[in-house]
């Protein structure tokens, strides 16, 4: 069962803010809302993993609920983690793995988070 939209409607309730969406790939009205939350009409979008690669939304924190559940790897919570800080009006988007625990894939893609960032700034791709 898709978790999405309970979460949404949590989301709702305990901020008092009604710009918040729930999509997953099933959902018939899933690129409205990913427009929507683009052009900022939502302020926040629970998602499943459909948003791991390839969307581009400026300055987005990423919240990664269950990142200690199996179906994360280290590669996924990379590509996850990837999508805060895609803008250089803000670079320095936050990444949250919630979890009960860490697990080795959280440990792991910190660890190539921070490999990789260390590279593009002496690359001068990142400000130091």
């Amino acid at each position: 069962m898709v978790q999405t939209e309970p979460m949404a409607l949590l989301l709702r309730k305990e901020l008092n803010l009604e710009l918040i969406a729930a999509v997953h790939s099933q959902d018939p009205d899933r690129a409205d809302k990913v427009q929507q939350f683009r052009r900022r009409e939502l302020r926040i979008l629970v998602t499943t993993t459909i948003l791991e690669r390839g969307v581009t939304v400026p300055q987005s924190d990423v919240f990664i609920l269950d990142a200690d559940g199996r179906l994360f790897d280290s590669s996924s919570l990379v590509q996850m983690a990837g999508r805060a800080g895609r803008s250089g009006d803000d670079p320095k988007g936050f990444v949250y793995f919630c979890a009960l625990e860490r697990s080795r894939s959280q440990l792991g893609a910190v660890k190539q988070i921070r490999s990789m960032n260390k590279t593009a700034r002496s690359a001068g791709y990142l400000l130091p």
